[in-house]
């Protein structure tokens, strides 16, 4: 990451905060349409800077996402999708690696089709109406969110023999996979795991993986939840429909407002491990790039 697209980051990500500032003001204050506005302004803010961090361009976010940050997670999905196809495809190529007992726990062509349900689930929300959602359907996006910010993996002890049998495992694998210029060929790998340092040092890779892994998966579930409590009410808290007016939907009778205060704690808790983890993300690419050759 550069430091020009960190910057822009940034400023996407203080510009949602202020938002989300401006919003808990007013909805203190009891000026609930302004202050849902205000919120919905700042998840879609908050959305942008994970899209660019994610590999869209400043181009992509102004012509193919617009106002609707959902559109982002249903690329998303279509970039998952054609990456399992392509695996999907290898595999077949490498019947050593398909029918590895490392390979054995993951149905792939499962979770393509899960992905294919996840794209027309997002196609047909464009005829869901969310401003009305239940206090139930509220809370149980919120649980999904903090099962996710509290998920954790349980890996076996660095030392121990069933960790030595998994690297075991992997070293047997990574000697049936075809190797890319750069990357650490099969006897390499070997070389490293046979060693008490080597195992600790690719625990520690393994370990840290997994928790990068977890907590992208938690601040992502944080977003996707507020994009859905707030995708429709960009145009609906200011303008009138007929005789629907903001001021008539948007009071505490309104179950979106009513859960409105846990909602933005959610949100922003979600919006500062975001931004730790881009800062850890930042530094460490720095950090590469000053590791000499």
């Amino acid at each position: 990451m550069d430091a020009n697209l960190y910057a822009r980051i940034q400023e996407w990500i203080a510009i949602s905060e202020n938002d989300l500032k401006s919003s808990r003001i007013l909805y203190l204050a009891n000026q609930h349409h302004t202050s849902y506005f205000l919120f919905q302004q700042s998840v879609e803010k908050a959305v942008k800077a994970l899209a660019l961090f994610a590999g869209f361009t400043d181009k992509e976010l102004k012509e193919k996402i617009g106002h609707n940050p959902l559109k982002v997670f249903a690329k998303n999905i279509g970039d998952s999708k054609r990456e399992i196809s392509e695996l999907i495809e290898n595999l077949e190529k490498f019947p050593g690696l398909k029918n590895h007992k490392l390979m054995k726990p993951f149905d792939f062509n499962e979770y393509h089709r899960f992905l294919d349900g996840a794209i027309i689930a997002l196609n047909d929300l464009k005829n869901e109406d969310f401003v009305f959602l239940g206090i139930e359907d509220i809370d149980s996006l919120l649980d999904s969110v903090e099962e996710a910010e509290y998920a954790e993996v349980e890996l076996p002890q660095f030392d121990s023999q069933e960790f030595a049998e998994r690297l075991s495992d992997l070293a047997d694998f990574f000697t049936q996979a075809p190797s890319k210029p750069g990357e650490m060929t099969a006897p390499e790998f070997a070389s490293l795991i046979s060693t008490h340092e080597g195992r600790r040092q690719m625990y520690q890779i393994i370990r840290y993986g997994i928790k990068k892994n977890l907590t992208a998966a938690y601040f992502g579930a944080a977003f996707v939840a507020c994009a859905f409590f707030t995708v429709q009410h960009s145009t609906k808290t200011r303008y009138i429909d007929g005789d629907t007016s903001p001021l008539k939907i948007y009071t505490k009778r309104l179950p979106l407002v009513r859960k409105q205060g846990e909602i933005m704690d959610t949100f922003e808790r979600a919006v500062r491990t975001f931004k730790r983890f881009l800062g850890a993300e930042f530094a460490l690419s720095n950090a590469s790039k000053k590791q000499p050759l």
